[in-house]
């Protein structure tokens, strides 16, 4: 997977239409979803297999037929077993032009004065029905997605929710929640601004505000990962983008991220990938 940042900030669709739709196999350069957030919605599909989704800290197990919901501005990673899943990231605002009435159901989610269920089962008939509509419908891979298919589809998804009452008031919860994200996203704004240099765990924890001991509770808390392993992955996670994009050596690109011990940066790489950065650079040019 080629990572940019923590805070994903990319323009989507067209200003008119500010949306895109991802379909993800064990070929996608992002199948593997690290822990990162955007100011968009989110609805997660999957279609085959099983996908552990963590939402802020806990982990929900999609099976095939499942969606999940991520509201923005929440960190979210996945780890797909076999999985084929699709993603549609969405600007809520584009909705509004719907009229004051929908306004104001979607400002409650925007806003966090309500919190949606996160996850949606394969049982539960009306939202599988729109999610098939949504993904199966509205987007084709040989046209341009039918903006009133989408629109009347979101519309649908979340007129049920709160028909359905699939949501709870949230006020109660929110400065709590609030801070345990404001924390995790001080963490790794720390170390997608630090990874080249040598990071120690008491300076991530210092980040975060936390001591150390407390810190790596709850980053594996949050992200399913020690804070350790979780910097190794991002440094591998660059390194892998320097690889295919620049003609930098397998020594060089290891220094530039943060490796000081060869030796240790094929170990890690090895075992975040299957395969030695050699091999993985061989990969790419025979590609190529």
């Amino acid at each position: 997977m080629q990572v940019t940042n923590y805070h994903e900030d990319l323009p989507r669709g067209i200003p008119d239409f500010p949306l895109e739709f991802y379909h993800v196999d064990e070929h996608h350069p992002r199948y593997y979803m690290d822990c990162h957030w955007h100011d968009e919605f989110e609805l997660i599909r999957v279609l085959e297999g099983t996908l552990c989704v963590t939402l802020g800290g806990i982990e929900h197990r999609l099976s095939t037929g499942d969606t999940a919901f991520v509201t923005g501005g929440q960190p979210h990673a996945a780890t797909p077993e076999n999985c084929i899943y699709e993603c549609v990231v969405f600007d809520p605002s584009m909705l509004f032009r719907s009229g004051d009435a929908c306004k104001a159901y979607l400002h409650r989610i925007q806003h966090g004065s309500v919190t949606l269920s996160p996850c949606f089962r394969a049982d539960c008939t009306p939202v599988r029905e729109t999610m098939q509509r949504l993904f199966g419908t509205a987007f084709s891979p040989d046209r341009q997605p039918n903006a009133l298919l989408v629109f009347g589809a979101l519309l649908e998804f979340f007129g049920w929710v709160f028909e359905a009452g699939a949501y709870t008031e949230s006020e109660l919860e929110l400065p709590q929640n609030s801070r345990r994200i404001h924390h995790l996203k001080q963490a790794l704004t720390f170390v997608e601004r630090h990874y080249t240099e040598p990071i120690t765990l008491a300076q991530m924890a210092d980040a975060a505000h936390m001591s150390p001991k407390y810190f790596c509770r709850f980053f594996r808390q949050m992200t399913r990962r020690t804070p350790v392993d979780y910097l190794n992955y991002y440094r591998v996670e660059r390194a892998c983008h320097q690889l295919s994009t620049t003609e930098k050596s397998v020594t060089e690109v290891a220094l530039d991220c943060g490796f000081n011990d060869i030796s240790y940066f094929i170990k890690i790489f090895r075992r975040h990938k299957g395969v030695s950065p050699g091999k993985y650079l061989s990969s790419l040019t025979r590609v190529g």
